[in-house]
């Protein structure tokens, strides 16, 4: 997965700019809804591409991209959350998740844990 190693410790990795608009990231928070990228599904239409590959690193398998929005306000958007594998079974197990069922959990889940911890490191308070 992105976090696990060894990419976790590469600066490099971390040190990464897109503009807002560009690739599978870009739409999600434009269009404020989860994207996906499943590298057996892409087709290869420069014209339909969305995912960036990102240099010195491997292309994931699978992508998630998971808008994080306003607690109050779903058309406010904080960020947007990559997940997703570099390998095939790594791939094919977050597939799994790639149904309503699925995508409703990811959703929940991102922002359980990850923008609920986010706002309190930066002590926003959304109410």
């Amino acid at each position: 997965m992105v976090g696990s190693l060894p990419y976790i410790h590469n600066v490099d990795f971390w040190n990464l700019e897109l503009e807002s608009g560009d690739g599978n990231a870009g739409r999600a928070y434009r269009k404020n809804f989860i994207r996906y990228y499943d590298a057996d599904k892409a087709r290869f239409d420069p014209k339909e591409q969305t995912y960036i590959q990102i240099e010195h690193f491997p292309p994931h398998h699978f992508l998630y991209s998971i808008p994080l929005r306003h607690p109050k306000s779903q058309d406010v958007i904080f960020g947007v959350l990559n997940v997703g594998g570099f390998d095939e079974s790594e791939g094919n197990v977050l597939r799994a998740l790639n149904d309503a069922q699925g995508n409703t959990w990811l959703l929940e889940a991102s922002h359980t844990f990850v923008l609920t911890r986010l706002l309190e490191v930066l002590k926003l308070d959304v109410d």
